[in-house]
């Protein structure tokens, strides 16, 4: 058309997704084109109009022949049979390109780094799963435990009171309490009540003291030579005891001056009285 010289072109026919649109070279053809060449495919020739030599009229249109129909049927299978090779050729070139795709080094190497990450994550989560597992039954296995040490401590607690209790009261029958009194009581109080009222002038006091002093002095003396004369006794009695007996005699020494050392250890806070108590009974 035009001024322009017209040459043939190769036309393509394809089907759409529904398969029921011709395509041709790519543009999707409207209902109404595809129904008119529907139409002119079916429809058979026209015959040519008679010539008005006769007034005769026609009985009806005539019928197309046996051979017209026969051609025109092997001409529509023919187009659909393109048709339908022209679809599979474009199904089997879109495989190739997927295949192809699939064949793409970085696609493979991505989906086998995409399969690995999913191991790994399902091999970490039973590893998980595992770990939860160990630690609820150590976390089981120390509570019973602990339990059962609390139970011993109970139990090692109450024995060990008990034992002691019995104990203090084996000592308490045993141990008797030992009356102790002050020596010199009288200078005692004088003394602290002395520095009681002379808080700032301690001088005041420095007589009475001297004097508690001297008392202390004196009962420590006479508690050493009452230590010392049932020592000497106690030697004098070993001339008159057989040989055999004087190992019985020298621990009995050795227990009377154990016993009156103890007693003049504390001399300051004991009477006379008790250290010659201690002499008696030693």
């Amino acid at each position: 058309m035009g001024a322009g010289d017209s040459r043939s072109r190769s036309v393509s026919y394809g089907l759409d997704e529904q398969d029921n649109v011709t395509v041709l070279q790519g543009v999707k053809l409207s209902g109404d084109v595809l129904q008119r060449m529907r139409e002119s495919g079916s429809s058979p020739e026209k015959p040519a109009s008679p010539k008005p030599e006769s007034a005769k009229t026609e009985p009806g249109p005539s019928r197309p022949s046996a051979a017209e129909t026969h051609e025109e049927r092997r001409r529509r299978f023919e187009r659909e049979q393109a048709l339908v090779q022209e679809e599979l050729a474009r199904i089997a070139r879109r495989e190739r390109e997927v295949a192809g795709d699939d064949m793409n080094p970085a696609v493979l190497r991505e989906r086998t780094n995409t399969r690995q990450d999913l191991e790994k994550t399902h091999s970490l989560a039973r590893q998980l799963k595992t770990k939860e597992n160990e630690l609820k039954h150590l976390e089981q296995f120390y509570k019973e435990q602990l339990q059962l040490m609390e139970k011993k401590n109970t139990d090692y607690y109450q024995q060990t009171l008990h034992m002691y209790t019995q104990e203090a009261v084996k000592a308490e029958a045993v141990v008797k309490p030992r009356r102790v009194s002050p020596i010199c009581p009288e200078l005692q109080s004088q003394v602290l009540n002395c520095y009681r009222l002379n808080g700032q002038q301690t001088l005041h006091c420095s007589q009475l003291a001297r004097d508690y002093m001297n008392c202390i002095n004196t009962s420590k003396k006479k508690v050493k030579l009452l230590t010392d004369e049932a020592a000497g006794r106690l030697i004098n009695l070993q001339h008159n005891l057989h040989v055999r007996d004087r190992g019985k005699l020298l621990s009995a020494v050795a227990r009377l001056a154990r016993c009156c050392r103890a007693e003049g250890r504390v001399s300051s806070a004991l009477r006379i009285e008790d250290a010659q108590l201690c002499y008696n009974v030693c």
